[in-house]
């Protein structure tokens, strides 16, 4: 419980730090990093990718320094996937500790983060390539880009529900357990 709880707050100052730096970024560059898909932030990013030409739209947008500034922000990226995949990866195992399950559902349910870790990883490698290389286009390369942003954020998603649907299990089971008198 205690390493859960040291995730979720490094957690929370992950998504604090990127929050400022991305709106930061937004409002001196009039459009959002390519990670969260041009928006402002994860609130209003957009999750359904991005095509090579808007990719080269936005890089365009940057100008150097905010080519420069957006791989400073990718660094920030870092630290938010270690800690999201640290508290989905830990709260999914405790809210199923106990349970009638197998140790390989248990294993299987833990693990769905990292689909979204390496799909992250995925991402920033391809953004990194893409802003490394500007002017040049890569759009096969800005095309992995987008399509990991967007399978990215479905897999997230997934592990999140997953952690849901194994504490609302383990509510349940709780109360059940609860409703037991011993005879």
């Amino acid at each position: 419980m205690r390493r859960l709880l040291l995730a979720v707050a490094a957690l929370a100052g992950s998504l604090v730090a990127m929050r400022a730096a991305t709106s930061t970024f937004y409002d001196a560059y009039g459009v959002g990093i390519l990670n969260i898909g041009g928006g402002r932030d994860l609130t209003s990013s957009g999750a359904a990718g991005y095509s090579a030409d808007t990719a080269y739209t936005w890089l365009a947008a940057y100008g150097p320094s905010g080519r420069d500034d957006h791989l400073l922000i990718l660094l920030l990226d870092l630290p938010l996937i270690a800690s999201m995949t640290a508290v989905l990866v830990l709260g999914t195992r405790l809210a199923l500790k106990g349970l009638r399950t197998t140790r390989t559902l248990r294993g299987v349910l833990s693990a769905f983060p990292l689909a979204g870790v390496a799909l992250n990883l995925v991402e920033d490698l391809a953004i990194t390539g893409l802003v490394s290389a500007y002017p040049q286009r890569l759009d096969f390369v800005a095309g992995i880009a987008g399509a990991a942003n967007a399978v990215k954020s479905v897999s997230y998603g997934l592990a999140v529900a997953t952690l849901v649907a194994a504490l609302g299990a383990r509510l349940l089971w709780r109360i059940r357990c609860a409703g037991r008198v011993p005879a």
